[in-house]
């Protein structure tokens, strides 16, 4: 677990090192219309799937097929999943891009790379479920790791432009995909059965649709900025998201860990300790980050980026709710009522494309920060409602730090660093 977790980490890790360099590069503008180009792709990446990395891991982690023939099958309905995520982005991309015409060449080569990317991302869920966390780790080592030399090495020869900062980003994240093909060939494990397609996708299906609102709500702002505003006020959020990630990068072991543990027991008590140590441990990570935006901003990013301090104050008070409802999404899941998380989801994404829509063409990108806290906030009231009703746990019992729990989080942190 501590090795993929660090692996899995890296890449918002290595954000630290890149956001200033490809901010000082590009200027907000350029940097504005770097995100503009892969803020779609990405979430394409992780909208298109259907459901399919939950099902490939669970089929071949509890043996109901082979990993060799799921990686087989995976790698098709993957190829297809970015054959129609491709096709709506072209179709898309006059409404997303129509103001910058010259981002549409290389957006729709862009785009021309998703059936590739999908069809090889499978692979990675195949590995898992069939423990060869090895080559997951690998392959996103070798993303992080040249992305940041290409990066570097471009940014001090005076090569940086918009196109390259592109590539080296996306480039080298396909690149890393081919690491994942000897799970291809991986001898079929004893007892397993060829996998059939119909209860992959049906699986899939399950769970895609609360999946889908959720990445929505991460991903949507970025993706709409440019029509909604301009170039220039994205770069300055993409400054303030990049910049907000650093306390949630340090969050990330300790709520993923904690909503693992909480998930597999049915047990109130426990995730209300659960959630008072994350409250514990984000609301004074997000007060240093507000109280350090304005020192921070125009330090590493430049005066030019200023702009994006208050974007980052503002999406800084929004990690609170959003690591409270991750773990409270827990107690929903043991008690068996994972309608409750999905239907919080759904208001959530309902509140985020009302709120970009409302709030970015008369505020500009801070209108996005603004609409991005409201809907984490009206996610975790949800959750606590359903959580309250189901449980009978207070608000005292899940938001007010006891002695106990501070004692415990130092044991625990002490622990890790031994």
């Amino acid at each position: 677990m501590a090795t993929t977790t660090l692996a899995a980490l890296a890449l918002p890790a290595s954000a630290v090192i890149t956001a200033p360099i490809l901010a000082r590069a590009l200027g907000p503008e350029g940097r504005g219309e770097a995100a503009a180009l892969l803020a779609p792709i990405a979430l394409a990446t992780l909208a298109f799937t259907f459901g399919l990395p939950e099902a490939i891991t669970y089929f071949v982690a509890s043996r109901r097929a082979s990993p060799q023939s799921t990686a087989r099958l995976a790698l098709g309905l993957g190829a297809l999943g970015g054959l129609v995520a491709a096709g709506v982005l072209i179709l898309v991309q006059p409404a997303l891009l129509g103001k910058y015409p010259q981002t549409h060449d290389l957006f729709r080569v862009l785009a021309a790379t998703l059936p590739f990317n999908l069809a090889f991302t499978m692979l990675r869920y195949v590995a898992q479920g069939h423990n060869r966390f090895d080559l997951a780790r690998r392959e996103r080592w070798a993303s992080v790791l040249s992305r940041l030399a290409l990066i570097i090495g471009l940014a001090i020869a005076g090569s940086l432009t918009v196109k390259a900062a592109v590539w080296s980003t996306h480039g080298t994240a396909l690149a890393a995909l081919l690491l994942l093909v000897p799970i291809l060939y991986v001898k079929t494990g004893r007892g397993a059965p060829p996998v059939q397609a119909r209860p992959l996708l049906r699986f899939g299906a399950t769970t895609w649709i609360g999946t889908l609102s959720g990445l929505l709500i991460l991903r949507l702002d970025q993706a709409l900025l440019p029509p909604l505003a301009n170039l220039r006020e994205l770069g300055y959020y993409a400054v303030a998201v990049a910049l907000a990630e650093i306390p949630l990068t340090a969050l990330y072991t300790v709520r993923d860990v904690s909503f693992t543990a909480s998930a597999g027991r049915s047990d109130p008590a426990f995730v209300a300790r659960v959630t008072r140590v994350v409250t514990l441990v984000a609301v004074p990570s997000a007060a240093v980050g507000i109280a350090l935006a304005p020192v921070i901003v125009p330090l590493v990013f430049g005066d030019d980026f200023s702009p994006a301090t208050g974007m980052s104050q503002v999406l800084f008070v929004a990690l609170v709710p959003s690591a409270v409802a991750t773990v409270l999404s827990a107690a929903l899941f043991g008690a068996e009522r994972p309608g409750a998380v999905s239907l919080a989801q759904i208001v959530a994404l309902v509140v985020t494309v009302a709120g970009l829509f409302a709030l970015v063409p008369p505020l500009g990108a801070i209108g996005a920060a603004y609409t991005t806290l409201a809907a984490y906030l009206v996610n975790a009231v949800l959750i606590v409602v359903a959580v309250k009703r189901l449980t009978g746990l207070t608000m005292r019992d899940c938001f007010l730090p006891t002695l106990a729990d501070a004692r415990d989080l130092v044991r625990l942190l002490r622990r890790r660093a031994t």
